[in-house]
C-alpha cells in the first residue's frame, strides 16, 4: 500500500454485518439462500477491527434498515413487484448486529438504501476526521458494498476492499460472485487487497509516526 496515505486519513467501513442477512434465523436464511459465508467473513472482519483499534483509525458501521413505512419509493416499488422481501426491519432483532458489536466512539449509520451515503451523516464523520481513504468489508457484494464502492468513487475516496473481508449470499462455486465483482473495484475503482496487508501498513505507518 502507498506510504503516502497517511494514518489519520484512514477510515474502516463495515457494511451491514447484522442478524437478517447472517443468522441462520435470520430473514435472508428463510429464503434459502446461503449464510455461511456471511458467518464465517464476520469472523474475520471482527478480528480484523480488533487488531485496527490498536491505532487512531476511525470504524463506521452501516446498518440496513426497511421497511413499507421507512425505504424510499424506489425500493417499496420492488417490495410492491414481490421481487424482494423487506429484511432488518426498524428496531427488529433482523436489523440488529450479528457477532459484531461497535466499540464506544464507533459511529453506526442508518441506511434505508444500499448506499451509506444517503444518509449524510456518513459524509459529516469522514469530513470531521479527514479521512480520505476507505477500507470496506461486509455483505453483500454484489449490492451493497458494490453500491457503497462505486459512491465512495464518486465522492472522490481512494477506495481500499480486502477481498477477504467481503462476501454474498450469491457466491457459490460455480458462480463466484465476489470474485467477479472484486475483479471490477481493482480495475475500475480502487484497491483490492487482503486484510494482513491492510494491518502491516498501519503498523508500519505507525510506529514511523512515532
Amino acid at each position: 500500500m502507498n506510504d503516502r496515505i497517511k494514518l489519520k486519513k484512514m477510515g474502516i467501513l463495515v457494511i451491514d454485518i447484522q442478524n437478517d442477512f447472517c443468522h441462520d434465523n435470520g430473514i435472508f436464511a428463510q429464503q434459502g439462500l446461503n449464510v455461511k459465508p456471511a458467518q464465517e467473513v464476520t469472523l474475520r472482519i471482527k478480528a480484523f477491527i480488533d487488531e485496527v483499534r490498536k491505532y487512531d483509525v476511525p470504524v463506521i458501521y452501516t446498518r440496513q434498515i426497511e421497511s413499507k413505512e421507512v425505504s424510499p419509493e424506489n425500493l417499496k416499488r420492488q417490495f410492491a413487484s414481490g421481487k424482494l422481501v423487506p429484511v432488518c426491519a426498524p428496531n427488529s432483532w433482523g436489523a440488529d448486529f450479528y457477532q459484531l458489536w461497535p466499540a464506544e466512539g464507533e459511529e453506526v449509520i442508518e441506511k434505508y438504501t444500499y448506499d451509506p451515503f444517503s444518509n449524510p451523516r456518513l459524509k459529516q464523520i469522514l469530513d470531521e476526521r479527514e479521512v480520505k481513504t476507505l477500507v470496506i468489508g461486509g455483505v453483500n457484494t454484489d449490492i451493497c458494498i458494490d453500491t457503497t464502492v462505486r459512491r465512495a468513487f464518486t465522492e472522490g475516496y481512494q477506495i481500499v476492499v480486502p477481498g477477504d473481508l467481503v462476501t454474498s449470499v450469491n457466491d457459490d462455486w460455480s458462480h463466484n460472485t465476489s470474485r467477479l465483482y472484486l475483479e471490477l473495484f481493482n480495475k475500475f475503482f480502487g484497491r483490492v487487497t487482503q486484510a494482513e496487508y491492510v494491518l502491516a501498513y498501519l503498523k508500519r505507518i505507525s510506529e514511523k509516526e512515532k
